[in-house]
């Protein structure tokens, strides 16, 4: 059964997102809702799975207006599948996909069927169920160093909370693009619906530093009940000695403790980002394995393209 935005029982919707054991900070409506309304290309929708009439798994996916036969569950990287309880449900039922697809599959067991490819990528997560004060102790020497020097500097974390601040973040994000001349850039319709929905939702945590009411970095977290995922990150070039970056992480390092979250998920490092991955180990973060489940048809499509 697949059902719209408009028909979806978003309670039932915000239960299985809030108390699923595979449900990632990628399932949050607002997020979902964040992509939708900032592109003309895609339709936000909603594979329902029931059982005796009562639904044991929901998985959002995004259709192409252009291509309605394409389903593509995940955008942007960002992990997909069906949220659900019951590990053993899945036994019985149909392999019903019928669309070219891609889905980034993080702890969806489900999705071990037939007709579709997978290949292997890596995360990198920090354990949070430990005090702040013994994880500050696991960074690098360096690491530890530069978030002292931050605070000694007078950089300050906040939550975004004006249009100002936001015109800041996409100039900041601009000299990102232009320094490593990425092809397909975020829109800034997606950092407006950001922005909009981190008003009014805790899942969606949108953080600047700034050094004498300058924004010089800006990083995105998206939230669920026991996961934080570090989703957009860039700081300003001429700003970067203060380190405005490390600081945000510091803080939610100290969020995520206080408020009993089991992990930061600091994401995927691209093939051959050699300083994306020594920064990311500074931070005594444990890689971990996921898939990206493409359709036979869609991963043909992939390749040829």
């Amino acid at each position: 059964m697949y059902k719209n935005l408009d028909k979806l029982n978003k309670k039932e919707y915000e239960y299985f997102f809030n108390n699923a054991f595979n449900s990632t900070p990628f399932h949050s409506l607002e997020f979902l809702e964040s992509i939708a309304n900032s592109r003309d290309d895609l339709v936000l929708k909603f594979s329902i799975l029931e059982k005796d009439s009562k639904t044991i798994a929901i998985m959002p996916f995004f259709t192409k207006k252009i291509f309605p036969f394409i389903m593509i569950s995940s955008v942007y990287g960002c992990y997909g599948g069906y949220m659900f309880f019951d590990k053993q449900i899945f036994t019985n039922i149909p392999k019903h996909y019928k669309f070219i697809s891609s889905i980034v599959n993080y702890n969806d067991t489900l999705l071990g069927i037939r007709n579709f490819n997978f290949e292997l990528f890596s995360t990198w997560i920090i354990d949070t169920t430990k005090s702040y004060e013994y994880i500050f102790t696991k960074l690098h020497s360096k690491t530890r160093n530069q978030i002292r020097k931050a605070y000694k500097e007078n950089v300050e974390v906040y939550d975004i909370k004006d249009t100002n601040e936001l015109n800041s973040v996409l100039g900041i994000y601009n000299q990102l693009v232009q320094k490593h001349n990425i092809k397909k850039p975020y829109s800034k319709n997606l950092f407006e619906q950001l922005y909009k929905f981190s008003l009014k939702s805790n899942n969606i945590i949108f953080k600047v530093a700034k050094l004498n009411d300058k924004v010089i970095s800006y990083s995105v977290f998206l939230q669920n009940s026991k996961s934080i995922f570090y989703w957009l990150n860039a700081s300003d070039s001429q700003y970067l000695k203060y380190n405005g970056t490390n600081i945000i992480l510091d803080n939610m390092l100290k969020y995520a403790t206080k408020n009993d979250f089991l992990e930061v998920n600091m994401g995927a490092i691209p093939l051959d980002n050699n300083g994306l991955l020594h920064f990311k180990s500074r931070w005594n973060a444990n890689e971990k394995e996921y898939k990206i489940y493409d359709s036979k048809l869609y991963y043909l499509l992939k390749r040829f393209r």
